[in-house]
């Protein structure tokens, strides 16, 4: 979200949070991390509560839906940004994955 040519600081701690998710997924899917590795990312008290205080931000700033909407784009796409630069052709399931693990760290999932 934008005003003008300025991107909320909050937006972009949003950002930023969810770009760190869909990167681990796509190095997950390319190999260069375990399952393992990116599970315990994901259940990271730590992370998941660095994700949820971006996102409560960007909620104060935008509301709800705009800053799921962000979240979930950014990790998404960064998902796909790293399998597809990584050389992977099959990775259609990976920013799906990263969108999954966005909303179950924000407590959206069940």
């Amino acid at each position: 979200m934008t005003m003008g040519l300025f991107t909320l600081p909050s937006i972009k701690q949003l950002r930023d949070e969810a770009e760190q998710i869909g990167r681990l997924h796509g190095m997950q899917h390319l190999g260069q991390i375990s399952q393992d590795d990116l599970d315990s990312v994901i259940d990271s008290e730590h992370f998941r509560s660095k994700l949820r205080e971006a996102y409560d931000a960007a909620c104060a700033d935008v509301g709800e839906a705009k800053a799921l909407k962000e979240a979930v784009k950014t990790a998404r796409m960064f998902a796909e940004i790293v399998a597809d630069v990584g050389g992977s052709r099959f990775y259609g399931h990976v920013p799906s994955a990263a969108e999954r693990s966005v909303r179950m760290m924000l407590g959206l999932l069940g």
